[in-house]
């Protein structure tokens, strides 16, 4: 009976630590975060990009860093990608993609950001990898995308040479 009970108090301390520990993070997340929610924090940074692009450029950084494995964060992810390519830095904007890109998402930007990175690592000479990324394309994002995006696709192929 003792270790019984000896071993029900040590669950109950463990599930004591482990909630502990979870409202510390979530504290942690709500200081970092001005909404407390990964879904409007994005939608802030957004409205903020279009009239302060420095700002909004920082509230993306907080959202991709603060709710990176989240749909939102890595749709701020991709959009701090899509500043870096406009700022001229292709191989930075590919690293931003690639990390959206992690684990393949399913949402409806994931096709148009996959040829996104294969265009950059086209434009900076990784024809082999953009093979690759447009080979994921035609794999996850082909059947559901737009005739454009699958247009944009076949010129890349041609250009970086796949076979």
């Amino acid at each position: 009976r003792l270790s019984d009970a000896e071993d029900r108090i040590a669950t109950l301390e463990a599930a004591k630590e482990a909630a502990e520990t979870a409202a510390r993070e979530a504290a942690e997340f709500a200081a970092r975060s001005p909404t407390g929610d990964a879904v409007t924090d994005l939608a802030a940074a957004r409205t903020l990009l279009a009239s302060d692009p420095a700002r909004g450029r920082a509230a993306l950084d907080l959202v991709a860093s603060t709710w990176a494995d989240t749909p939102s964060g890595r749709e701020a992810m991709w959009r701090i990608g899509d500043i870096i390519r406009a700022g001229g830095d292709q191989a930075g904007a590919v690293q931003q993609y690639a990390q959206a890109l992690q684990g393949w998402p399913t949402e409806g930007w994931a096709g148009e950001v996959t040829l996104k990175l294969a265009r950059g690592l086209e434009a900076t000479n990784r024809d082999a990898q953009a093979c690759a990324a447009l080979g994921e394309y035609q794999r996850r994002y082909a059947a559901s995308s737009t005739p454009a995006l699958r247009e944009i696709a076949t010129r890349t192929r041609t250009q970086a040479n796949c076979r």
